[in-house]
C-alpha cells in the first residue's frame, strides 16, 4: 500500500511503481520522456526517487514587465538534477507539450503529470497483485460517528 503522504497529496505529484515496468507511469516519465530526474546523479546512488524539475514562472521587471527569466534559475536546478543540459531538456520537453494541450492536442505525457487517475499514479505490482487503496486494507463502514452513536463499542445512551 502506497504511504499516506502519497494518497493525501493535494496536488496529485506523488507516483509510485517499478522504473523498469513498461506499463507504468513511472517508465514513462523517466525512460519515454525523460523528464523524470534523479537527484545528484553524479553521487552514483542509483536513486529510487526522482523527480521533475520545475518550470517555473517568470521574474517581473522594475516596472512590473515579465522578463525572460525564471524564478528559479536554471543553474541551481542543475546542480541538483546532472546539470543544466538534463534540466533544460525536461522543461522543454514539458513546455513543448503543454503547448500541444493548448492546441486542444492531447498529450499523454501531460495527462500523467495531471494525475487525474489514481490507478495511474500508484502502479506497485508486487508478485503481480496490485496496489491496495487504504480502503480495501482496512474497509471503512461509517465515518465521522460520534462516541453515543457507536453500537459496536457497547456505548449505550448519551455521552
Amino acid at each position: 500500500m502506497a504511504p499516506a503522504c502519497f494518497w493525501q497529496c493535494p496536488g496529485r505529484i506523488r507516483f509510485i511503481g517499478w522504473k523498469d515496468d513498461k506499463n507504468s507511469s513511472v517508465y514513462k516519465l523517466i525512460h519515454e520522456y525523460k523528464v523524470a530526474l534523479p537527484l545528484h546523479p553524479e553521487f552514483g546512488t542509483e536513486p529510487n526517487l526522482f523527480y521533475v524539475p520545475p518550470v517555473g514562472s517568470f521574474k517581473f521587471g522594475a516596472s512590473g514587465e515579465v522578463t525572460n527569466e525564471r524564478r528559479i534559475p536554471i543553474q541551481f536546478l542543475g546542480s541538483l538534477f546532472g546539470g543544466v543540459e538534463n534540466v533544460k531538456r525536461a522543461q522543454d520537453t514539458i513546455l513543448a507539450e503543454r503547448e500541444k494541450m493548448r492546441k486542444g492536442i492531447k498529450s499523454e505525457l501531460c495527462m500523467i503529470l495531471i494525475g487525474h487517475d489514481t490507478k495511474d499514479r500508484f502502479q506497485l505490482n508486487v508478485g503481480g497483485v496490485p496496489f491496495k487503496t487504504p480502503e480495501e486494507v482496512q474497509p471503512v463502514k461509517t465515518q465521522f460517528v460520534t462516541p453515543s452513536q457507536d453500537t459496536d463499542k457497547g456505548y449505550k445512551g448519551d455521552v
